[in-house]
């Protein structure tokens, strides 16, 4: 019995799961106040972090291209390969600013010194202009292909730019006044090819927002309240997305005080005792019109579209905790794509004596998530990173752009994992877990997976973690991953999930992952 989750044959067996990427781009800007004698560290540590990520990509396209031509060319071909190898062609990905904690323009520039260093190691790699990926990824976003990728920028380069081969993303995290900066190449098919060692750099007092002039959480919320309903004057019913704590998906008390404060503040808003108007509060829920095995696509399993209501918002957000202030931001989503959105800063203090930080967090187990050739959505009956009571039923809804093998895990709030799918319910009626392409995939759906998810004690953050895999890896995977049972695994294996799928010889792998936040009633 593990905390958080059971799941049986109608009976009860527990269970708990887990999973990236930070995408933006601007021109090079020097947002950084440093001394001079701070350049040439920065410079040196910025060639270091080059050199790590160049050794990996060499490594692994002299592995692939010797495979490649033993395999398929000719002895003339070969010939020429070696005298005009093949250039490698690398994109750096930009950060998305709801990702990072740090000025966007501090982070902007952290990639323009990168790509300056990747230049200068010339060699044979063709490095993508930032100003290209910039327009190829406002296009996709223009065209709703970047959202038929769920924002996977590995699946949607493929498709509009297949003559990429690496893709290169940076993750920040902050440390006081310092960031501490990390990179990652991971290949087309979504193997992880380098990986740099963490490197400091220091920050303003203004880059790392330390300083914010504040309001109190009272004025906050109406300020709020007033902006996302003059923005949305045909709101009638608005339901509640879950306002999360900073980029970790969860949902500690003081997020879902804020998200009942600003939700009954804009229901507020637009009453009128003249009129009678009245809008509707209610809670995020998937549309019973969503069945399983039915045509769906990416955009169908958008929070903002999840409940089928065209005349439904979703209230959504996160808040930050700087040093002496809270960032919150906060969104209104329409199913038609408007969305309205606010940020303000409150005192770290004024936090109506509720849990600002999560019990936990997942950290490096959704570093991938997102990072592969599929594009692969996955929620729950309740949107992303839902908030779950004790007693209730959860459902994953699942939809990939092609057929995949699909394996799924539960990581609790005490840090046991279980495989939750395939498993030995699944396996008396299935010979292997491939889901078709194109169609809504729900679990558990009686009778094709014949089990329950039931939330369960104790309280916490908990993860669902999946992998969709090119082929049927089961044979490959250690015993304890080819879901002939529903105990706990090994802990190190279960921090060792995404290695230990993207290491599978000949399979190409994405993951996808959610935090479900378990209360009381």
């Amino acid at each position: 019995m593990l905390g958080g989750l059971t799941m049986g044959r109608r009976q009860r067996s527990r269970a708990a799961i887990i999973a990236v990427l930070c995408l933006t781009l601007a021109a090079p800007t020097t947002a950084v106040a440093t001394h001079k004698h701070h350049d040439d560290d920065r410079r040196h540590a910025f060639q270091e972090i080059a050199q790590e990520l160049v050794s990996g990509i060499d490594r692994s396209r002299s592995v692939t291209s010797a495979s490649e031509a033993k395999a398929k060319q000719s002895y003339l071909q070969k010939a020429y390969g070696y005298m005009r190898p093949k250039r490698t062609r690398i994109a750096v990905a930009p950060f998305e600013q709801d990702d990072i904690k740090i000025a966007k323009a501090v982070a902007d520039d952290f990639n323009a010194s990168l790509f300056a260093a990747l230049i200068k190691k010339g060699g044979r790699y063709d490095l993508m202009a930032r100003e290209a990926l910039k327009a190829l990824i406002d296009d996709m976003q223009q065209t709703g292909a970047w959202e038929a990728a769920d924002g996977n920028p590995i699946n949607a380069l493929l498709k509009n730019a297949g003559n990429i081969d690496v893709l290169i993303r940076g993750k920040i995290r902050v440390s006081g006044k310092t960031a501490v900066l990390t990179y990652t190449a991971i290949s087309m098919d979504g193997r992880v090819v380098a990986q740099t060692l963490p490197q400091h750099f220091p920050l303003s007092s203004e880059d790392a927002k330390i300083s914010r002039p504040t309001v109190s959480l009272d004025s906050a919320v109406a300020a709020a309240a007033r902006h996302l309903a003059d923005r949305a004057p045909e709101l009638e019913e608005l339901l509640q997305g879950g306002v999360r704590f900073e980029d970790t998906g969860t949902q500690p008390p003081f997020g879902s005080y804020l998200q009942g404060r600003v939700a009954g503040a804009i229901r507020e808003a637009f009453s009128s005792v003249v009129t009678s108007r009245t809008i509707k509060v209610g809670r995020l829920q998937a549309h019973r019109g969503l069945k399983s095995g039915g045509a769906v696509s990416g955009k169908d399993l958008l929070d903002r579209n999840l409940s089928g209501k065209a005349s439904a918002h979703v209230l959504s957000g996160s808040y930050w905790h700087l040093s002496n202030s809270i960032e919150l931001r906060l969104s209104l989503k329409g199913p038609e794509g408007s969305n309205a959105e606010w940020v303000g800063w409150i005192s770290s203090q004024d936090t109506a004596g509720r849990r600002v930080r999560p019990m936990g967090n997942f950290g490096s187990l959704r570093d991938y998530d997102g990072m592969g050739p599929f594009a692969f959505q996955l929620t729950s009956d309740r949107g992303k990173n839902a908030a779950y009571s004790f007693g209730d039923r959860m459902k994953l809804l699942i939809r990939l752009d092609r057929t995949a093998w699909v394996y799924c895990f539960y990581r609790d709030a005490v840090g046991s994992t279980v495989q939750i799918f395939p498993n030995p319910h699944f396996w008396q009626n299935h010979k292997q877990p491939r889901f078709e392409g194109g169609v809504l995939h729900t679990m558990p759906d009686d009778p094709t997976f014949n089990f329950d998810f039931v939330v369960s004690p104790p309280t916490g953050q908990e993860l669902v973690k999946c992998f969709a895999v090119s082929r049927d890896v089961t044979a490959d995977l250690p015993p304890e991953l080819r879901g002939n049972t529903l105990k706990p695994m090994p802990r190190d294996l279960g921090m060792r999930l995404s290695p230990t799928f993207r290491e599978l010889p000949d399979a190409a792998v994405s993951e996808a992952s959610f935090v479900v936040t378990v209360g009381k009633q």
